[in-house]
């Protein structure tokens, strides 16, 4: 049997590299969060007609993470982090790809169930 010789350096810079990492996905998934209501809001807009329903962005994102929030946390907690994870990312390309397709064909409709989905 072998063993790994993990030396004091080694582990010091995979923390550095790791930290690195993760604060990285931290911002980039801020600014995606950020630009999903903002962008949202112009796009509710543009694609209803109507400024009032520009709001309707910000409302469908917070009531899909408020929906999602539970089930993802029992499946993390039933079968693992990585799944939910990987559950909850499929779902947000799911969403923003509806998004996507709520701007070309001009559907408000699209757009409200994509919303929910994409944050």
């Amino acid at each position: 049997m072998s063993t790994v010789n993990l030396s004091p350096e080694f582990v010091r810079l995979v923390r550095i590299r790791t930290r690195r990492v993760l604060i990285t996905g931290q911002v980039l998934a801020g600014l995606g969060m950020g630009s999903t209501l903002s962008v949202g809001a112009i796009l509710a807009s543009h694609v209803s007609g109507s400024a009032a329903f520009s709001g309707m962005a910000a409302t469908m994102s917070t009531l899909g993470a408020a929906a999602t929030a539970i089930p993802l946390a029992m499946l993390a907690n039933k079968r693992g982090r990585s799944l939910a994870l990987a559950t909850g990312a499929s779902a947000a390309a799911l969403g923003a790809f509806l998004c996507i397709l709520a701007a070309e064909f001009q559907s408000f409709a699209v757009l409200l169930v994509g919303l929910p989905s994409s944050e």
